[in-house]
């Protein structure tokens, strides 16, 4: 993919254009005017441009437009600011380094949520989250989210991308991992991670639903040891949903999630079959006859319905797309999901894996 490169020339900056490549654009130097800035922030007192970086200022792949950042001289957010839309503050009002005047005078959005944890001290709550998860989904993007070191920010982004992709707690902290969150690593940060691990926890998906989408996307772990993951998909206004890849032992887990959430059960789709993969497709049909079992036609598995390449499996106003992935076993399926509001969620199964395949 080639993209069209750009300067980042405060002039054009101030005008917040709609840039080709928002990430490219964020990270591009900084102009600075002032002789002896930041010299707390480790540079030394060379006026000039200077990378965002040196600051500390980073702007993470997923989702690309959200930048994340601590405390950063007067300065430098005044040169900072009109690259952004959006501003999120995390420490309280009357802050030092709040230098909210210039975040204004740019134009920003601007909200101000005092977020306990980490150097700050004090543990987050349940309403911190509802407030923070608001600010994200209303504040306008490009969004910088500023704290005093910039972890409880990637916790803040952390807990926005769980909700509004459906992750488990398991799954977010791979994710924290890859994209090298500082709060993962940081030695204070403990309550912060165990608020953000209750938070994903106790109410995934709950936010995606408020956001309209139409359609119910969880993911789920199993515990016992397999580390697959199961989905539950279920179409919003029909009620009608499907999981795929439930884990034997963990059917009740899933049958409790799926009542809870008002959906009834109508498919169980598995990707693959293989000797480490235990379904629990028939666990479940001992309890719901109805429900049908999906899998590959080429698996070798025994089902009630036979998948082939293009087949579609309907649930409500949304469906899974079948396609034909073989390679870790000769009856690996991937399934597409497609319907309104453009979902793009692809389930590979074993196929491809984090950080890598599944083996032949």
């Amino acid at each position: 993919i080639k993209h069209k490169e750009f300067s980042a020339a405060p002039e054009e900056a101030s005008a917040a254009p709609v840039m080709p490549f928002e990430r490219h654009f964020l990270q591009g130097k900084i102009q600075l005017n002032e002789a002896g800035h930041g010299t707390s922030h480790g540079v030394r007192g060379d006026s000039g441009s200077l990378h965002p970086s040196l600051f500390g200022i980073e702007t993470p792949p997923v989702p690309g437009n959200i930048s994340l950042c601590g405390s950063l001289p007067a300065e430098v957010v005044k040169a900072l600011a009109p690259r952004y839309k959006g501003w999120l503050y995390l420490n309280p009002e009357n802050h030092p380094d709040f230098h909210k005047d210039a975040i204004k005078a740019a134009g920003c959005d601007l909200v101000n949520i005092h977020l306990p944890g980490g150097y700050s001290g004090g543990t987050p709550t349940h309403e911190h989250a509802v407030e923070l998860l608001k600010a994200m989904k209303t504040l306008p993007r490009p969004l910088m989210v500023q704290c005093t070191s910039g972890n409880r920010s990637g916790a803040a982004l952390m807990l926005w991308l769980s909700k509004k992709l459906g992750r488990s707690v398991e799954a977010a902290s791979l994710l924290a991992q890859d994209m090298e969150l500082r709060f993962f690593h940081c030695s204070v940060c403990g309550p912060v991670w165990d608020w953000l691990s209750q938070e994903i926890g106790d109410i995934p998906s709950s936010f995606r639903q408020q956001e309209d989408t139409g359609y119910t996307l969880e993911q789920y772990f199993d515990t016992q040891g397999s580390s697959t993951f199961t989905y539950l998909v279920g179409c919003n206004e029909t009620g009608e949903a499907l999981l795929i890849d439930p884990v034997l032992g963990m059917e009740d887990r899933d049958l409790t999630k799926i009542a809870e959430r008002g959906l009834n059960l109508k498919y169980i789709v598995n990707t693959h079959c293989h000797a480490d993969h235990v379904t629990a497709s028939a666990a479940i049909k001992k309890k719901l006859p109805e429900v049908k079992t999906m899998i590959a036609k080429d698996s070798g598995a025994e089902a009630d319905i036979y998948l082939s390449d293009g087949d579609k499996i309907q649930i409500g106003k949304y469906a899974l797309e079948a396609l034909a992935t073989p390679g870790h076993t000769s009856g690996c399926m991937s399934f597409h999901l497609v319907g309104p509001g453009d979902p793009l969620a692809v389930f590979t199964g074993d196929a491809l894996l984090i950080r890598g395949c599944g083996r032949t």
